[in-house]
């Protein structure tokens, strides 16, 4: 259990690990500045969140235990960007495989009693003029409520 006091290797790796998130336009290409810096924004609390859980770990295993959900956090976001960035674009087949590969995602980093919203509800705000960026923060509400 950490003390009040800062770990330095794992500011280290909330750096490292926030760095190369920050470094990948692709992440949030797909939506407007409002909108991706929100998604950046989750991705910066979750990757920061992942980093945490190494703690007493050497690097070798602290990497290998951080691998696979950074790569699902980053496909995360990039499905999730994709839907709500190009929603008028996709077929409803092609929503609705964004959207489950959401949850998924979703599921393995924040676990299981999440509370989601239907895709049909999603489309609906978005129709109804919502922001994307919105829809983002209040997803981000729910995955930090489930920690």
């Amino acid at each position: 259990m950490r003390d009040t006091g800062t770990n330095p290797i794992i500011d280290k790796r909330i750096r490292r690990v926030q760095e190369q998130m920050v470094g990948n336009e692709a992440l949030g290409e797909a939506l407007d500045e409002s909108a991706a810096s929100e998604l950046l924004s989750l991705g910066l609390n979750s990757a920061a969140g992942i980093a945490s859980s190494t703690e007493g770990m050497d690097e070798e295993t602290a990497e290998l235990s951080m691998a696979d959900r950074l790569k699902a956090l980053r496909k995360l976001m990039r499905h999730l960007a994709r839907l709500l960035g190009e929603a008028s674009d996709l077929d409803a087949e092609g929503r609705l495989w964004l959207w489950e590969s959401v949850k998924e995602k979703a599921v393995l980093l924040y676990g299981e009693g999440l509370n989601f919203p239907s895709l049909d509800e999603v489309m609906g705000r978005l129709s109804s003029g919502e922001s994307p960026g919105r829809i983002i923060a209040s997803l981000r509400e729910m995955f930090e409520k489930q920690k």
